[in-house]
């Protein structure tokens, strides 16, 4: 973390600041470790009426640190006086993963920053116990997503649902870009079998919707 040279004004003002921003609401799912967290539009819902009303803004831009992209948060108070945090984003990649891991870099850094919980705790969970073997338990593997996940499992299958049913190639891609955490998330996973099933039924759907319409165009 970083600071201006002097921080207590903006000190003062961010703990004013805190004692009325509430938690968001926890009503997203991570299907990695079957817990729900608060994405950053609620987040943000939470947070920029309390620091605005203290004199305070935030700003969140992005950097680079030689091949991989880091994000700047930092917290202005009217004095002038700052307080900044970096947060590593990812490697560079292509721009539809890089706004995933973007938006969840954002939400975890600011929610850090104020002071905010938007997640589950996963502290006392069996699976993310990693401690030496020899001292009460044995080592656990890394976690890793499993493929028979049933939250992983019911997006998909609603998913698939939702591209049988569009009427047309606009409604398709209108749903597509829309951005679903969930989705993007499968989609940053190397290999993630359920994001190539979602875009191999979207790209199917999409080229019969193609078809059809030309078809009835050549009528």
């Amino acid at each position: 973390m970083k600071t201006s040279e002097q921080i207590n004004e903006i000190a003062t003002a961010l703990a004013k600041a805190q004692a009325v921003i509430h938690n968001p609401a926890k009503d997203k799912l991570n299907p990695h470790f079957k817990a729900k967290y608060a994405d950053l539009a609620s987040g943000l819902d939470c947070i920029r009426p309390a620091l605005s009303a203290h004199g305070i803004a935030f700003v969140q831009v992005t950097g680079l640190d030689g091949d991989s992209v880091v994000l700047q948060t930092r917290l202005i108070h009217a004095s002038g006086q700052w307080i900044e945090s970096l947060y590593p984003v990812s490697k560079i990649m292509d721009h539809q993963k890089m706004a995933a891991a973007l938006t969840y870099s954002k939400r975890q850094a600011l929610f850090s920053l104020v002071g905010v919980c938007g997640d589950d705790d996963l502290d006392g969970e069996d699976s993310l116990d990693v401690r030496p073997a020899g001292r009460d338990r044995p080592v656990q593997p890394p976690v890793e997503r499993q493929e028979s996940d049933e939250s992983v499992n019911y997006y998909v299958n609603q998913s698939l649902k939702k591209i049988a049913a569009f009427p047309d190639v606009p409604a398709m891609k209108a749903w597509w870009s829309a951005e679903d955490i969930v989705r993007r998330e499968l989609e940053i996973l190397n290999g993630s079998p359920e994001y190539s099933t979602l875009f191999e039924a979207f790209k199917s759907r999409g080229l019969a919707l193609s078809s059809a319409a030309s078809s009835e165009r050549a009528a």
